[in-house]
């Protein structure tokens, strides 16, 4: 598995008058999902995020309208990505600073690689980069 954020293109069948995306779990997925969880009644200008998932990685799907995500990991890499078409997805491990801009009525479903009881996140920026910066200086 990577360590770095990135997006792939599920498949996609045409039925009928529709388009079809789908995920095989075992397969399509770079995590073991243990939580499904979805974001919506987002009002226009909608900011989400501002935290690290500590203990978990992620899959986001925007399912209906946009959202903008910037992410950005321990060496202060800034990754930047538009979902806005749900045969997109978007994988980003552990440990990584997250932003979302939502647009009005967007659906971001997510899934996660850890039981919401056990999530450990971090919500203070400057923590995150003394985290980030400590991790960094143990490597050595």
């Amino acid at each position: 598995m990577t360590s770095k954020p990135y997006c792939t293109t599920l498949q996609k069948t045409e039925i009928k008058s529709a388009t079809l995306s789908y995920m095989d779990i075992l397969g399509d997925l770079p995590i073991d999902v243990k939580r499904l969880y979805w974001i919506y009644n987002v009002s226009e200008g909608s900011e989400r995020g501002n935290h690290a998932h500590i203990n978990s990685d992620r899959v986001m799907v925007c399912m209906a309208g946009a959202a903008t995500v910037i992410i950005e990991n321990e060496r202060s890499e800034k990754f930047e990505f538009t979902l806005d078409n749900p045969s997109q997805i978007l994988f980003f491990p552990k440990g990584h600073w997250i932003n979302l801009a939502l647009t009005k009525n967007s659906v971001l479903l997510v899934a996660s690689s850890c039981v919401f009881k056990d999530e450990v996140l971090i919500t203070d920026y400057q923590e995150f980069k003394r985290a980030s910066l400590l991790k960094q200086l143990n490597q050595f």
